[in-house]
């Protein structure tokens, strides 16, 4: 019985629809303006970023890299002393070097190796999966 009113009832819509092609243009128009509406939110949030971004000069980078120290431990596997700064730790990356070859070197450094996910407030490392399954 439910069958047969379901079929009825698109049997319905579907002769409304061929009579009166415009009906449901509302829905459409309502859709459309969200779509819009969510689409130039996107956009703001990315010429925000951009603006944010765009606002770090060099010298403002250098600046924060500099104001933080490497944990002792990091320092001594990245062979530099204690109480070295971020900034110290990046310059050690030889500039004149190829792309490909300055990429090596970024990827090989222990500055940016793989760090478990760990609670914040007590430290208690969060189970993740890696390597990732793919």
């Amino acid at each position: 019985a439910r069958a047969r009113w379901l079929r009825r009832w698109w049997a319905f819509l579907a002769a409304l629809l061929s009579l009166k092609p415009g009906l449901f243009n509302f829905a459409m128009d309502d859709a459309r303006s969200k779509a819009e509406e969510i689409l130039r939110k996107k956009v703001w949030s990315v010429r925000k970023k951009w603006e944010l971004l765009k606002s770090y000069s060099p010298e403002k980078t250098e600046a924060v890299l500099a104001s933080f120290v490497l944990p002792k431990d990091l320092a001594a596997r990245c062979h530099l002393p204690e109480g070295t700064t971020w900034l110290d730790a990046v310059k050690t990356f030889r500039r004149d070097a190829d792309p490909v070859d300055l990429w090596r070197q970024v990827e090989a450094h222990p500055i940016v190796e793989y760090v478990h996910v760990q609670c914040q407030s007590c430290g208690r490392r969060v189970p993740d999966n890696f390597p990732a399954e793919e």
